[in-house]
């Protein structure tokens, strides 16, 4: 975590990948704090959307975390998502 200072310095994309899970949120939580501007993580699935958020909200209660559903449909798909997800 020393070099948290050094991912902020030009704005870019991160990839945390192999981290433990609850690891990644812990950095996610830090990450965000320290830039002080929002941040995107994009999970696998719902469920672990959802893990992520309760995570990175115990880690820093602070912050707003907001979660977005995934789409009820596959791409190119001939039925449109639902309302309120879209």
């Amino acid at each position: 975590m020393k070099d948290l200072e050094t991912l902020l310095d030009v704005p870019r994309r991160t990839v945390i990948a192999g981290a433990p899970q609850g690891f990644d949120a812990l950095v996610v939580a830090r990450l965000a704090r320290a830039a002080r501007k929002p941040i995107l993580h994009v999970a696998e699935d719902e469920a672990r959307m959802a893990q992520i958020a309760q995570s990175v909200s115990f880690f820093a209660p602070d912050l707003e975390t907001l979660t977005c559903p995934a789409w009820d449909c596959l791409p190119y798909d001939r039925v449109s998502p639902y309302g309120e997800v879209v």
